[in-house]
């Protein structure tokens, strides 16, 4: 059942996608860079976490801690984009424990519907009391606090941990991490209407139609038999890699071309863009090594003159020509690309969709098929016999 041609072909489609959907991840990293997603979003994180209407803007003290804002190369403007639990832990603690110096904080509030707008903060300084006790001044800093519930949250800690510094940096280390579980949610949230978004701009820019590959896989017996072979080949490299370590995007994209070995050099229209920052240049050019892979196992894709949709000409010649026998792979071919149809909007807008889904889930369905089929193989003739 497993090596029947359809199996084998749904098996070729499914690694077209996987790896298509290696390079719209590269052009998320890329936009995302240059929008600041992932500090944007971690700094509103913060300010929601930290939110307290009786009192300080703590999330905003927090972010704008030196520990904190001297992350970023460009402090102000370009949010870390990640800040460990310990150092978050180091501020927080910080923060707190230095309430006793500052009179008063004055805000300047951001215009109605700007949600991006930082929040300056000013202090009034006050000399302190003498007090060397981190611990101590931690306590006093929540004492001066109104009662609200973030304040009987950081008291709860307090006490939880004994008073001592090393189990409360920790109680608030564990506080953050369980915290950022969630904001991982939300960010995998708007990164699937954006992964949407430049599949089906992948699939447009590419000419990518999903139904016309199935057929020409279907019919090419050559082709199919060196994808199948190709998935095969990622399958067993992916699962390596997920036993080994943790599950990223590049990492994928390395396998890949790991497994390929030198990619071919593409013209495509990734190719001509020219980006001056050195990470969204990598990233640039992972997505050209990508689909030289791709081009490199000579994947009917791409705008070619003679091929749908550049190849339709509408004139009565093209028209009144005569129907092609579609059951034979060049029979099919010109039928295609001799008229439009509405076959291959269909096709664009599967493989949109497809692409929109991810790398891990395309790879991960890759994974499970091949092994069907490697456990659904009979054994040969010589493997039985050298068995007896």
């Amino acid at each position: 059942m497993f090596d029947l041609p359809i199996f084998q072909t749904l098996l070729a489609l499914i690694l077209v996608f996987a790896l298509l959907s290696l390079v719209v991840s590269s052009l998320m990293e890329i936009w995302n860079y240059y929008r600041k997603s992932r500090g944007k979003l971690l700094r509103e994180a913060i300010r929601l976490l930290l939110r307290d209407p009786l009192n300080k803007q703590y999330g905003e003290l927090v972010n704008d801690h030196f520990l904190i804002r001297n992350l970023s190369r460009n402090p102000g403007k370009n949010p870390p984009p990640y800040i460990s639990s310990n150092l978050f832990a180091e501020a927080l603690i910080d923060v707190i424990a230095q309430q006793a110096r500052h009179t008063t904080v004055r805000l300047q509030l951001p215009k109605a519907g700007d949600h991006e707008r930082e929040l300056p903060v000013h202090l009034e300084d006050k000399m302190p009391p003498p007090d060397p006790k981190v611990m101590e001044r931690f306590q006093a800093g929540l004492d001066s606090m109104q009662p609200s519930p973030l304040r009987d949250a950081f008291f709860s800690m307090l006490d939880k941990s004994g008073k001592d510094s090393g189990a409360l940096k920790s109680r608030i280390e564990a506080w953050y991490n369980d915290y950022m579980e969630s904001v991982s949610g939300w960010y995998k949230s708007r990164q699937m209407r954006k992964s949407m978004f430049f599949g089906f701009a992948v699939a447009i820019l590419l000419n990518v139609d999903s139904i016309y590959l199935f057929r020409v896989f279907s019919m090419d017996a050559t082709l199919r038999g060196a994808l199948v072979a190709t998935a095969e080949k990622m399958a067993d490299a992916y699962q390596v890699l997920a036993d080994s370590t943790r599950m990223e995007t590049d990492k994928l994209q390395e396998m890949v071309l790991q497994v390929q070995g030198d990619a071919i050099k593409t013209d495509s229209l990734f190719s001509r863009l020219h980006l001056q920052d050195s990470v969204a240049q990598r990233a640039l050019l992972r997505s050209d090594s990508l689909l030289g892979v791709v081009y490199g196992l000579n994947i009917p894709i791409g705008w070619i003159e003679d091929r749908a949709p550049l190849s339709w000409r509408w004139d009565s010649a093209q028209t009144k020509r005569p129907a092609a026998n579609t059951n034979t792979l060049l029979g099919y071919m010109e039928a295609r690309n001799a008229r439009f149809s509405i076959w291959y909007i269909l096709g664009v807008c599967i493989s949109g969709f497809a692409l929109g889904l991810g790398a891990p889930f395309w790879f991960d369905l890759l994974v499970k098929l091949v092994n069907l089929r490697m456990a659904g193989k009979k054994p040969s003739v010589e493997t039985i016999s050298s068995k007896n």
